[in-house]
């Protein structure tokens, strides 16, 4: 009778696990049949209107907890360590992004470009020397 008991046991648990590994199959073929074109659509939306594509809370948080742990390592994303500056102060490249604009200069005019605010862009009435 032990033996079965033991082969009935063995059987549903080998029905139970065949039927939640259907279940988790079923349920990645409805991510893909349903969530992956809903995704895709609305990156299409977004680029249609000329907007950023959102990113998910959870993924902008992974990447920003996955940045700080190379900055506390004293590493870039490249895997060197940082010996470039603001490496100390655990920063890495930063990019900035500067709008260029024309310097016109007049007659008579001099402009000293190692001082900030001498030239021709500074006003007439400025009290500094």
């Amino acid at each position: 009778m032990g033996k079965l008991l033991d082969g009935l046991v063995w059987l549903l648990g080998a029905l139970l696990r065949l039927v939640l590994w259907l279940f988790l199959l079923g349920f990645g073929v409805l991510l893909l049949v349903v969530a992956l074109p809903l995704l895709l659509l609305g990156a299409l939306w977004a680029l249609l209107r000329g907007r950023r594509v959102a990113v998910p809370l959870a993924a902008e948080l992974l990447r920003r907890q996955m940045q700080e742990r190379m900055r506390a390592r004293g590493r870039g994303w490249g895997g060197r360590a940082g010996r470039g500056p603001g490496a100390a102060a655990g920063r890495g490249d930063e990019v900035v992004d500067v709008e260029a604009r024309d310097v016109e200069v007049r007659e008579g005019q001099t402009p000293n470009p190692t001082l900030p605010g001498d030239g021709p862009s500074r006003p007439r009435d400025d009290p500094r020397p």
